[in-house]
């Protein structure tokens, strides 16, 4: 049933964090993943040449105004666009100056639309923060059509809005983002928003060091709050990741007509919602059909915690079943996996590495048609493929099965 193993790995020099990798995907569908490590390094992998192969290749990138005395905290890429490749990179990070305390700082590149992204790291805006900062992400809010801004957890328990076009200033995120107003009791950890796929309303959360989190449906025609929950664990929330139960397939007859770009920003309204929430000491849970059940429905995955603190996670339909398996990266060198089977999820064998492991993508990264696994690791990046024989075992019998 499982047939990844690892065929790539990267070493890297210093080690990164939950924060420190982000997925740019153009409009084409084609992918690159930005990797920072703590001492100044920023890497791209993406698609490459090796001994007349494809293969995913690392390449270094030097971005401006980031001084040598620093350490990366977070990274994260957004498209500025809908209908063109209209990239921007933000990275946060602490500048160390002798014994003094260290002064933060949000690094916005950018440039026009159509340019590559090693024109737009030599184009800087410099905001110095008055906050330490943790997570780095975007989120949609609708004016005429759909935009999207910079958002920034920090250690003043807020979540920090900022345009994406210069002069880049901090926004009231009350008149974006009315969900986020609420100070929150502690650092926030983790938090996203997702937009339903007519923009219309949007699911938002967030997890605290305190174990207190947040889930809220909001109304982004007119900025209103629909539906707003809270549970409070004992523990830090580590990761809250909203996913659809079920994957996006394209069907056979229609595979070279069928738009099978997913926008990232989005959530699958029509097809049932999950919620995960994973904390550093208890078992990570699933809030099973949130859009209708909201937080009523809850299944434990058993053993989660049997693996040392859970810090990354994503969901993906890695044994092609058409239903998203749950995949737990822990600080104790090793990947669960579960299943949904019936009306549980069920553990499946444990991957492991040699590293703690802070970052989770399935994606197609070397644009073959096939997705691999992105590890990424204290130590570098390793790349898991599925065996070729077993995607041709289950093409041909898609072929059958399609007549």
């Amino acid at each position: 049933m499982w047939t990844l193993t690892e065929s790539s790995f990267f070493p890297m020099p210093s080690q990164g964090n939950i924060y420190s990798s982000s997925v740019l995907t153009t409009v084409d569908g084609s992918h690159k993943i930005l990797i920072a490590f703590q001492k100044k390094k920023i890497i791209t992998l993406e698609p490459g040449i090796e001994d007349g192969e494809i293969e995913p290749i690392a390449k270094e990138l030097k971005f401006s105004n980031i001084p040598s005395n620093v350490e990366i905290i977070s990274i994260h890429l957004i498209n500025k666009s809908k209908t063109c490749n209209h990239f921007a990179v933000g990275i946060t990070y602490l500048k160390i100056i002798g014994d003094d305390d260290p002064v933060s700082y949000l690094n916005i590149y950018s440039g026009s639309q159509n340019s590559a992204l090693e024109t737009i790291t030599q184009n800087c805006e410099v905001i110095q923060l008055s906050f330490i900062p943790y997570q780095l992400n975007h989120g949609t809010y609708l004016k005429e059509t759909p935009e999207v801004m910079w958002l920034l957890s920090g250690s003043d328990g807020r979540i920090h809005a900022y345009n994406v076009n210069e002069p880049i200033q901090e926004q009231n995120i009350l008149n974006y983002f009315v969900e986020y107003q609420e100070l929150a009791d502690s650092t926030i950890l983790c938090f996203d928003t997702k937009s339903f796929n007519n923009y219309k309303k949007r699911v938002s959360f967030f997890g605290c060091e305190s174990g207190y989190t947040m889930f809220s449906i909001v109304d982004t025609t007119k900025n209103q709050i629909l539906h707003y929950f809270y549970e409070h664990y004992q523990f830090p929330v580590s990761v809250m990741k909203l996913f659809n139960l079920n994957n996006k397939t394209v069907k056979l007859d229609n595979i070279l007509t069928d738009n099978n770009i997913s926008d990232s920003d989005c959530i699958d309204e029509k097809n049932k919602v999950c919620l995960l929430i994973t904390n550093a000491v208890e078992p990570s849970l699933v809030y099973m059909n949130v859009l209708e059940d909201y937080l009523g429905n809850m299944i434990m995955l058993t053993n989660s915690d049997s693996h040392d603190a859970i810090i990354c996670a994503t969901a993906a339909d890695v044994n092609f079943d058409s239903i998203n398996e749950i995949l737990l990266g822990s600080y104790g060198h090793s990947i669960l996996i579960y299943t949904f089977k019936g009306d549980k999820w069920l553990k499946e064998p444990v991957i492991a590495l040699r590293y703690p492991i802070n970052g989770l993508w399935y994606l197609d990264i070397t644009n073959q048609g096939v997705k691999d696994l992105i590890v990424i690791s204290e130590r570098g990046i390793h790349i898991f493929k599925h065996d070729p024989r077993h995607i041709l075992d289950i093409l041909k019998k898609r072929l059958k099965t399609s007549k």
